[in-house]
C-alpha cells in the first residue's frame, strides 16, 4: 500500500488535521478506532489533506489509513488522546509495527524542575561516608575530627542530576589548632 500519513494535528476539542501522501488521484479512507472519519483525493503530486466533519471523541483513539476500495490497512496508525475537559493539549503518538513510536505532539519538553530521568537513588549504606572520627593529642587536647576515606561514590546513570559537593569544615584559628609532635631528631653523629 503506497498511501501513508504524514501529519497528524489535534487540537484540544477533537479536531483534527490529517495530512499524507498516495497514489496521484488515490482515494484515501481514514478510520478512527476502525470507524470511517472521512476520505480525500490525493492531487497530482500525491498528496492529501482530510479536515474531518466531526472532532474525535475524548479520550484515546487510534487513526489508520486505507485506500478507497481496498481492504488493506497502513501498518503505520496515531493514537490520539484528548483530554476529557478539553483543557490541556491533546497528545498524538505516531506507531509503527517494529519502530519505536513518537511523541510528535502534546508532551512538554523536560526542563530542570521537572527531570526527564529519575534522580540518582541516595548511596547505600555500604558506600555511605564513615563519621568523623576525633583523636587526642599530648597536650590532651582535641585534634581536629578528621574524616576517613569512603569508597568511590555509587556511579549515577547519565541525565541525573549532579550531586552536591560536601560542605567543607569551617576554619579554626590559628591559636586553636593542634598539631601533631614531630618525630625526634636523633642526634648527630648516630645513626637511626
Amino acid at each position: 500500500m503506497d498511501a501513508k500519513f504524514g501529519l497528524v494535528r489535534a487540537e484540544p476539542d477533537g479536531s483534527l488535521v490529517i495530512a499524507g501522501s498516495a497514489k496521484p488521484g488515490e482515494t484515501v479512507d481514514v478510520y478512527a478506532d476502525g470507524t470511517p472519519l472521512g476520505s480525500a483525493k490525493a492531487e497530482s503530486g500525491g498528496d492529501w489533506v482530510l479536515v474531518p466533519d466531526r472532532p474525535v471523541k475524548a479520550g484515546g483513539v487510534e487513526l489508520t489509513l486505507g485506500v478507497n476500495g481496498g481492504d488493506a490497512r497502513s501498518p503505520q496508525s496515531f493514537v490520539v488522546a484528548i483530554d476529557p475537559t478539553h483543557k490541556s493539549p491533546p497528545l498524538v503518538v505516531a506507531s509503527v509495527p517494529g519502530e519505536m513510536s513518537k511523541v510528535l505532539q502534546g508532551l512538554p519538553p523536560a526542563t530542570p524542575e521537572s527531570p526527564a530521568v529519575p534522580a540518582a537513588p541516595s548511596p547505600s549504606p555500604a558506600n555511605a561516608p564513615a563519621p568523623a572520627t576525633a583523636t587526642a593529642t599530648p597536650g590532651g587536647t582535641p585534634a581536629p575530627a578528621q574524616q576517613q576515606a569512603t569508597a568511590a561514590p555509587p556511579e549515577r546513570s547519565p541525565g541525573a542530576p549532579a550531586e552536591t559537593p560536601p560542605a567543607t569544615p569551617a576554619e579554626t584559628p590559628s591559636s586553636e589548632v593542634a598539631t601533631a609532635p614531630s618525630a625526634p631528631t636523633p642526634p648527630a653523629g648516630t645513626m637511626a
